[in-house]
């Protein structure tokens, strides 16, 4: 089995990445990427589908936590 948090709670390799620039970091305008890779991601267009698909789940995720507290 392979662990996948940190005994911190954090994700192990992951990091934030700001998909437009670091000036804009609100959570609609970010996504988790596997660290190594986060560098190398600099032609943002090939992974607009990604981030899009990325977004949308993420949302869908959000909305259901916030029922929890309504």
């Amino acid at each position: 089995m392979t662990a996948v948090l940190e005994d911190s709670g954090r994700v192990q390799a992951a990091a934030w990445d700001y998909y437009f620039n670091r000036e804009r970091r609100a959570f609609v305008e970010s996504w988790l990427v596997y660290r190594p890779c986060g560098p190398r991601i600099v032609e943002r267009t090939k992974f607009t589908a990604a981030f899009t698909a990325y977004q949308q789940r993420a949302e869908s995720l959000a909305a259901g936590q916030l029922a929890l507290f309504t």
